[in-house]
């Protein structure tokens, strides 16, 4: 209650000291690029806190946007009559570090690296000898029983190897998680105190799910990396030591939403978000420069010069969103409740690590270049800015984009590309290429100057190849892109 109290008077006490009146803005690449720097300087500063949705450090973030937003000119369009925010509900999850532990002989593993929780698991604390069990499965009709010939069962841990057999009948994505479920019940009703899971093929994890479920077992339920499985096949007569605590803390995190009404019939949206992972290991700040403060400073930016050249024959929605390093929850939220009707969006255009040309190559990615028979027109007549542009007909679904296009509105999603500073502590504003994002806003007046002269643009259903947001990983230092597998809802981890 005491941070709430504090995040509001915060945010009051910013909104309030803004002038509401419209500043005038020049728009030389000098000017352009000078605003960017205190942007993204403001944003990604230590002072944020790494931006965490429903954190403090994203309160101070919106405020700042808001004033932004009064300052271009534009409408407050949230919620509430008045209001800039639309908030929705979000439940984050915390390991307590004092109650949460995985110890094996003389090793201590890293939790949210080398091991996590899966949904299946009951909160408590248990101490027992590993017994590997293969992959837990009893099926009579094909001659499967892997409990055979194991003894004394009672009070052990079963290690216990996720995926079935090769030549076993092969199950649909609705069939997996009751399969496991059935291996889990039967090794907890031959006496296991915990089942540790694991996978050749899946050495990280990133999703966590609801631990209130109605499938929570009675004993531990940890997925492993397989160097773990190596140490435990190694040392059988050692005891493993494992204590689960996860708590589930509820806030409410805020979209910022602004709004140029020109009385039209048409909107186009404009969008990235502003929330990023917050503080690690208790005082490291991840700043999240170009991801996404980027994105969000691109999106001011074009607020400005919207606002003082943009069409009449559109409006403009510019919203910053929350949550989307937690899945997109914000878009999503936005898109199930949306503040504009459906029938008048023109397209949504996303920015999200807008930050860093000259990453991939001295180019830009344009995603969703097919979703709609315009674009093509569109793309033709951009001028040259000095980088080239790599068009992919679909979009992936690991950005504020995705809601939108599933719900049929053209998108175009530009970024950078990723890199390695990527959800670590280095990505800084001191890393960031203002000269490149200078070049990118001309690039993006250009595309939304040529979009306007259309009242509507015409959607065209693309199908693309997907990336699944749960299964984008970072573990030990690397980016892995993992395509959708059958262990993909089983589990957990976030950075």
């Amino acid at each position: 209650m005491k941070t709430q109290v504090i995040i509001f008077i915060y945010l009051f006490l910013s909104i309030a000291n803004v002038a509401t009146s419209q500043v005038i803005f020049t728009f030389s690449d000098s000017a352009v690029e000078a605003r960017f720097r205190h942007d993204i300087g403001v944003l990604a500063s230590d002072s944020f806190m790494g931006r965490k949705a429903g954190s403090v450090g994203e309160r101070k973030a919106a405020a700042y946007i808001i004033e932004q937003f009064l300052q271009a000119g534009l409408d407050p369009h949230g919620t509430d009559s008045g209001s800039f925010l639309q908030a929705f509900p979000y439940e984050t999850i915390v390991f307590p570090k004092k109650n949460n532990w995985f110890t094996f002989g003389h090793k201590t593993y890293i939790p949210k690296n080398q091991y996590g929780i899966t949904a299946f698991s009951s909160n408590r604390t248990i101490k027992g000898l590993i017994i590997d069990v293969g992959r837990g499965l009893v099926d009579p009709a094909n001659g499967i029983d892997e409990y055979k010939g194991l003894d004394s069962l009672q009070g052990k841990i079963f290690l216990m190897e996720f995926p079935l057999p090769k030549q076993y009948p092969k199950l649909d994505s609705s069939e997996l998680p009751q399969m496991i479920r059935k291996r889990l019940a039967l090794a907890f009703s031959k006496g296991a105190s915990g089942v540790i899971l694991w996978n050749t093929d899946a050495p990280g994890y990133r999703k966590l799910f609801d631990f209130t479920s109605a499938d929570t077992m009675p004993g531990v339920v940890l997925f492993v990396a397989s160097e773990i499985v190596r140490d435990l096949r190694h040392s059988k007569l050692a005891e493993v030591n494992i204590s689960t605590c996860v708590e589930h803390l509820k806030c409410e995190p805020q979209n910022v939403v602004g709004f140029l009404n020109n009385n039209a019939t048409s909107t186009i949206i404009l969008g990235g978000h502003y929330d990023h992972v917050g503080v690690k290991r208790d005082t490291l700040i991840f700043n999240g420069a170009d991801d996404n403060a980027s994105g969000t400073a691109m999106v001011i930016e074009l607020a400005r010069w919207l606002k003082q050249h943009g069409s009449q024959k559109h409006n403009y929605l510019f919203i910053a969103f929350s949550a989307e390093e937690e899945g997109m929850i914000g878009s999503n939220y936005f898109c199930k409740h949306p503040l504009i009707p459906w029938s008048s969006i023109s397209f949504y255009f996303n920015f999200d690590m807008v930050g860093r040309l000259g990453v991939d190559g001295n180019r830009i990615t344009a995603e969703g270049a097919k979703t709609s028979s315009y674009w093509n027109t569109v793309f033709r007549k951009i001028p040259d800015y000095g980088f080239r542009v790599k068009k992919l007909a679909a979009a992936s679904d690991f950005s504020d984009q995705s809601g939108f296009k599933k719900r049929g509105i053209p998108i175009a999603f530009i970024t950078t590309g990723i890199h390695s500073d990527y959800h670590t502590w280095r990505d800084v504003p001191q890393r960031i290429n203002y000269n490149g994002m200078v070049s990118l806003f001309r690039f993006s007046t250009d595309f939304i100057s040529l979009a306007s002269v259309s009242e509507k643009i015409p959607y065209t259903k693309v199908r693309g190849w997907k990336l699944f947001w749960s299964n984008l990983h970072y573990f030990s230092g690397q980016i892995r892109f993992v395509l959708n597998t059958p262990w993909k809802d089983l589990l957990l981890i976030m950075e």
